[in-house]
């Protein structure tokens, strides 16, 4: 079972990891890997993001849990 997940903005690859109470990323259990598959693709979204691109860390909470998405294509 893959344990990477990957957002796709502007042509460039955003990792998703775990994120640790020392703010640490970790890779993705196998369950955390399948239910954020699940969510992100029961989202409605639009076919454009009006984002200006990132290249630095930023974090998200989801469900009570906290990810690290990191861009390392800077």
């Amino acid at each position: 079972m893959d344990k990477e997940l990957y957002l796709c903005c502007y042509d460039r690859l955003f990792a998703i990891k775990a994120r640790a109470k020392n703010s640490y990323s970790y890779d993705l259990s196998a369950e955390q890997v399948e239910r954020l598959k699940t969510l992100f693709d029961n989202l409605d979204r639009p076919e454009k993001f009006d984002l200006a691109p990132a290249n630095s860390r930023v974090v998200i909470e989801i469900g009570g849990e906290q990810f690290n998405i990191s861009n390392y294509n800077t």
